[in-house]
Formats: C-alpha cells, sequence, structure tokens
C-alpha cells in the first residue's frame, strides 16, 4: 500500500522552491564576484601591457641578430667561467689544502 501526501497548496510549494532557488543563485554569484573581479583586472593589466607593447617599434632584423649575438656571447662567457671553475674545493690552490699524513693516536700501554 502506497501513501501519497497531499499537498494542500501546491502554489506555496512552489514559492518555496523558487525561494530556496534564488537564494541559493545569489550565493553563488556573491562567491564569484570575486573571482571575477580579479580576473578583471588581470584583464586590464594585461591590455595595458599589450598597448605597451604595440606602441613600441618593432625589431629589425639587424636589432634582432645584435641581441641574438649578444645574448649567446653571455651564454658562452658563463658557460666557459662555471668549466673553468674547480669543481673540488682540493682542486683550488687558494684554498687551504687538507694535509695528507694522518696523525694516529698513541697507542695504550697495554698494547705496547
Amino acid at each position: 500500500m502506497q501513501k501519497t501526501q497531499t499537498i494542500e497548496n501546491p502554489q506555496t510549494n512552489w514559492e518555496g522552491w523558487v525561494a530556496y532557488l534564488a537564494s541559493a543563485i545569489n550565493a553563488l554569484v556573491e562567491e564569484n564576484e570575486g573571482r571575477f573581479s580579479a580576473i578583471e583586472a588581470e584583464n586590464s593589466e594585461l591590455r595595458e601591457e599589450i598597448a605597451e607593447l604595440k606602441g613600441r617599434p618593432e625589431l629589425t632584423k639587424e636589432a634582432h641578430d645584435r641581441l641574438h649575438r649578444e645574448h649567446s656571447r653571455e651564454m658562452r662567457e658563463k658557460r666557459e667561467t662555471e668549466e673553468s671553475a674547480p669543481t673540488h674545493p682540493a682542486s683550488d690552490p687558494a684554498l687551504p689544502q687538507p694535509s695528507t699524513a694522518i696523525e694516529a693516536p698513541p697507542l695504550p700501554e697495554y698494547l705496547q
């Protein structure tokens, strides 16, 4: 036997659901307003940056090649400096070198 529930005022029930959904939607909107504001601010900054970049003169091929050569030279010098640097402190003569002789402590009397 099934139980049935009679709704005396179906209009009231729908009004309750509409109010519930409206409050849930409002809560989501409020939650996402902060996110939207942050995204909007970031977009604004990016648009300004793009406008700045568009205002700059484009690099000519010669200027691009010159920048590439300078960068390549800097990277080569950096690599050569790193390769010439000693990899172990013992290989650097400017650093104090550890002694190779090991001094043993004296033997106890019963072992002599």
